[in-house]
């Protein structure tokens, strides 16, 4: 007779024998079946499961690189993409592969073009690119293979990892960095956030405490480094700073929807919006000199081909001073000069300072005052082959570029006076104003780069040489039947 322990003791060693005989294996790949790779990552680790009839291929799995622990949660889901299919290269190079993980945001992100998806995930995106993917979401009680292969992983270097190195602070002067981080370091709150931006968010926007309750539809977006806080490439303000910065965004005197689109590519908090609309409603003195009309806007005028390859010159008197505006057709740039005296010599000096600085435009353009029709004047622009093109009384708009200019430099040095703010702040901010209708500010059209300016900027131009190089794509026409000669627009009349 067996007794109730040793009866117990063979169901064991059956049971034990069943799963040895039953173990999990590797199937082999089947070219001609629909390949599955799921990825997940934690906030430590990466892991991947190639798969196919729902049988593991291959399994993968590495460790997040210190830096890489500081990124934000869509950045390591990216990553964890990127992992899976170049660890298995060889199986989903050159063919369609499903992809699931539990990141809804990714969804979006992936079908974007690389132009508008967020500039750090560029640089991945680009790698992503390579492959032909289709993007699940699934829930993460689903992901069962990849979600425990990202928190047991295998802490071991990986000769196949490729490390992505950010070093987004790159840009930012020291004391702007200080400043930031100073503030940083004293506010409860953006402690607060930084520990849970490293620990990792609840499930739940009720489980999270209340100050950091705005951030958390965010939270994919944010990391941290050098105990600064970013959401994407835009450095979080502590509150300590905001007002500063807000008196550094408006310093130029422009409204609500001009210091918005500066804004939205360097600064960030919650609550921005309605701040930056308070202030702009509220500042006296671009209430005193806001345009009681609004006049229709004029005919487009024609715009430049390159930086300063066309300028248009203006004279215009703030109490009592002459200034003389010049502005690049193609960029929007404004240079702003005090003349001692408005005269053709005078002007022609400070004209020199700016061809040597830019260059000897094509073109420039001027009204008929007596300045700019005297014979010294004729003889400088004959000497520098420049085209001098002037507008007739009637037909102003032909200088419309250099009095738009005139108005809004008019306006922003009236403001600062009238403050006692500096006006080569407040330029310098003007400068850094993106357009609209380009979405790119005038020092970069000018220069290929925003200048650096008080506002805590982070540089980075991957993004924009994607947009650029989409929008050349975008206004590129069929060529000529004639043998590739470009046809040249010419003026009738």
């Amino acid at each position: 007779m067996w007794s109730g322990t040793g009866q117990q003791s063979v169901k064991k060693h059956s049971r034990r024998s069943r799963k040895r005989s039953q173990t999990p294996l590797l199937a082999y790949f089947d070219s001609n079946k629909e390949l599955l790779l799921q990825v997940d990552s934690s906030k430590d680790g990466l892991g991947a499961a190639l798969m196919q009839d729902g049988k593991p291929i291959e399994y993968a799995s590495r460790a997040l690189t210190p830096a890489e622990r500081n990124w934000a949660q869509i950045e390591k889901e990216t990553l964890a993409v990127v992992f899976g299919l170049e660890r298995f290269d060889q199986y989903t190079y050159g063919r369609k592969v499903i992809v699931q993980n539990d990141h809804k945001p990714l969804t979006s992100i992936l079908k974007k073009p690389l132009s508008q998806t967020p500039k750090r995930l560029q640089a991945l995106m680009l790698r992503v690119h390579r492959y032909d993917i289709e993007f699940h979401y699934i829930q993460g009680s689903q992901l069962v293979i990849a979600d425990t292969l990202s928190r047991a992983f295998l802490d071991v270097p990986d000769a196949q990892v490729r490390v992505m190195k950010v070093n987004a602070l790159k840009g930012v002067p020291d004391e702007r960095i200080r400043e930031v981080q100073a503030a940083t370091a004293q506010d409860q709150c953006m402690q607060s956030l930084l520990s849970t931006i490293k620990d990792g968010w609840p499930e739940s926007k009720k489980d999270v405490q209340n100050d950091l309750r705005p951030y958390f539809d965010v939270r994919d977006t944010l990391s941290h480094q050098n105990v600064i806080i970013l959401k994407g490439e835009r450095i979080v303000i502590p509150a300590s700073l905001r007002d500063t910065t807000k008196k550094r965004l408006h310093s130029a005197h422009l409204g609500y929807d001009s210091m918005m689109t500066r804004a939205r590519d360097t600064i960030f908090w919650p609550g921005m919006a309605k701040e930056v609309r308070q202030l702009a409603d509220n500042c006296e003195a671009c209430q005193q000199y806001k345009p009681q009309n609004q006049k229709e806007p004029l005919k487009q005028y024609e715009e430049g081909q390159v930086p300063w390859n066309k300028v248009g010159i203006d004279l215009f008197e703030i109490k009592g001073r002459d200034y003389l505006a010049t502005v690049d057709y193609f960029s929007g740039f404004i240079e702003v000069d005090h003349l001692s005296t408005a005269t053709s010599k005078q002007i022609i000096t400070k004209l020199k300072g700016h061809f040597a600085r830019y260059g000897i435009p094509s073109e420039m353009v001027t009204d008929c005052g007596s300045q700019f029709i005297s014979s010294d004047f004729k003889t400088f622009t004959k000497h520098w082959g420049i085209k001098h093109v002037t507008s007739s009384p009637l037909h102003h708009q032909s200088n419309e570029k250099a009095e738009a200019a005139v108005k809004t430099i008019k306006l922003m040095m009236k403001k600062s006076l009238r403050d006692n703010t500096d006006q080569y702040e407040a330029l310098l901010e003007l400068r850094n104003t993106p357009r609209q209708g380009t979405g790119q500010s005038p020092a970069k059209m000018m220069f290929g780069r925003a200048t650096q300016s008080f506002l805590p900027a982070i540089s980075n131009t991957k993004s924009e040489r994607a947009r650029n190089a989409t929008q050349k794509r975008a206004m590129q026409t069929p060529p000529s039947r004639g043998g590739g000669t470009d046809f040249v627009c010419t003026t009738l009349g």
